[in-house]
């Protein structure tokens, strides 16, 4: 828990993984993706629900704030990122639950890496309870 500059508390939740862009088929394992990519030097845009996050309740999310981190850990080639952004995307499942999403924008070839850390601050009441 932390509090904010109001004095209000906030959970604060730190996301880190892996996401391996390779030409093989997309797998989520312990923080860590592997998406399918076709080979060439090109903008890929790429967005992920983080595999590890919390279902957060998407009606106490009004004034809850993401900080997305990207970094390219292995390339084969030249690469870099365009845009890096996180949102809490709604269940596709239709729950009243919303998930991390990570999207970004990279140009390189698909024998890429990247290390993430994406901080999501939220009220108490925006996490339920275990079941």
């Amino acid at each position: 828990m932390v509090t904010d500059l109001e004095g209000r508390p906030r959970r604060s939740t730190t996301y880190t993984g892996v996401i391996r862009v390779r030409p093989s088929p997309v797998t989520y394992v312990r923080g860590s993706a592997t998406m399918l990519w076709e080979s060439g030097n090109t903008a890929h845009p790429v967005a992920v629900l983080l595999p590890d996050g919390l279902p957060y309740l998407a009606a106490a999310l009004d004034d809850a704030y993401l900080a997305p981190e990207l970094a390219i850990q292995g390339m084969h080639g030249d690469a870099y990122v365009e845009t890096v952004s996180a949102r809490f995307a709604p269940d596709p499942r239709e729950q009243p639950v919303a998930w991390v999403e990570l999207a970004f924008r990279f140009v390189g070839r698909p024998q890429t890496s990247f290390s993430y850390r994406v901080t999501a601050i939220v009220p108490p009441e925006a996490v339920p309870p275990p079941q």
